[in-house]
């Protein structure tokens, strides 16, 4: 079965091993390992922004996101990384759409949830995932997250997102904007702000989307159930 994964779509592969290989006592063993490479709740507590920790209302994060620059082994060989935000309570439910080679739509979910007590802090979140297919078991591997930053228009509405996750080496960083297409500059500027906010990865790890490059058909994220494999 193991090597079954290694054959499917990054982001699913990394799902169903979360299925096969995560049980109990393993997950217990990556939560200590994730503490001994600074990689805790309460290590992630620092990195949100005064804005994060102070003022943001995570109904704020609703809607459609399109990813500008990431840092993620399991995208490795997708492209048009996109996600739907939608807000319950609070906690942040997500539809996180790629593409494949030229023609293949992958959709998967993602669940921003607040961490086990007594770690709740604005900002931080438990991220997990509903493995596509049914198959059960995306919720024993929860990933320490942040809510790095998020610019806000002179409306009070989020333009730009910044997200970290981690666990045990693994490290996960997202850009992110409303806007389809964003100048270089201004994704240069939202990854220098997660590196000067102490996440600890360097500017040329990072991989640049390029939207105008994704198909015309290219799926949305909002409602899209025909895409789940």
């Amino acid at each position: 079965r193991v090597s079954l994964v290694f054959f499917l779509p990054c982001p699913a592969c990394v799902a169903i091993a979360m299925a096969m290989k995560i049980r109990g006592a393993l997950g217990a063993v990556l939560l200590r390992l994730g503490a001994a490479w600074n990689c805790s709740y309460e290590a992630l507590a620092s990195l949100p922004s005064d804005l994060v920790r102070n003022a943001l209302e995570i109904d704020k994060l609703a809607g459609e996101w399109y990813e500008q620059s990431f840092h993620d082994f399991a995208q490795v060989g997708s492209s048009c990384p996109r996600f739907h935000f939608r807000t319950v309570s609070d906690s942040i439910e997500s539809n996180f759409s790629v593409i494949y080679g030229a023609r293949i739509p992958f959709l998967i979910r993602e669940h921003y949830r607040p961490p086990p007590a007594p770690t709740h802090m604005r900002g931080i979140f438990a991220k997990s995932v509903s493995i596509p297919g049914g198959i059960p078991g995306g919720s024993l591997l929860q990933l320490p997250s942040a809510i790095v930053d998020v610019a806000m228009t002179a409306g009070g509405e989020a333009e730009s997102l910044i997200i970290y996750s981690c666990l045990a080496g693994l490290k996960v960083l997202k850009i992110a904007t409303r806007s389809r297409d964003a100048p270089d500059t201004a994704v240069e500027q939202l990854v220098q702000r997660a590196i000067s906010r102490g996440v600890d990865l360097e500017y040329g790890s990072m991989t640049r989307v390029r939207h105008s490059d994704c198909p015309a058909w290219a799926p949305s994220t909002i409602g899209v159930e025909s895409v789940m494999v």
